[in-house]
């Protein structure tokens, strides 16, 4: 039995084209690092989707589609989606990388309201006004 590859550990590995280079953050779906495009000499943001996730067919066939729908978005407020990856029985979701505080980091503590209000307009400007074509793109 393969043993499996704690996300942590991903920090310096290769995975296709990509060198993982720091880890940025996390998620309730894995881990998401910086990485090199070795290709095309940029950087990029690599979501490393937990393995139990990985292995779970219906998980696999909704990440497709939803990648698939993702990717054919073009809006400034939305991170661009590059490739899904599958190696070693895991997927990597190779997004644009983008510099800046977090959204997470950014709702940690109290806002004003005018502060919140331009979040929720760029939220909004982003999904086109609805939930379910931003929600792809998360």
């Amino acid at each position: 039995m393969q043993q499996a590859v704690r996300i942590s550990d991903f920090a310096g590995s290769r995975i296709d084209r990509f060198v993982i280079k720091t880890r940025l953050g996390s998620g309730a779906m894995g881990e998401v690092f910086l990485a090199e495009d070795c290709l095309l000499r940029r950087l990029v943001a690599i979501k490393v989707i937990r393995l139990e996730h990985s292995r779970d067919a219906a998980f696999h066939h909704r990440m497709q589609k939803e990648a698939e729908r993702a990717s054919q978005l073009n809006d400034s407020h939305i991170a661009a989606i590059h490739d899904l990856i599958e190696q070693d029985g895991r997927l990597f979701l190779v997004m644009e990388y983008v510099e800046g505080e977090t959204l997470r980091a950014k709702l940690h503590g109290p806002l004003a309201a005018s502060e919140f209000f331009s979040i929720a307009e760029q939220c909004l400007a982003g999904s086109g006004g609805g939930t379910s074509t931003r929600h792809c793109a998360l």
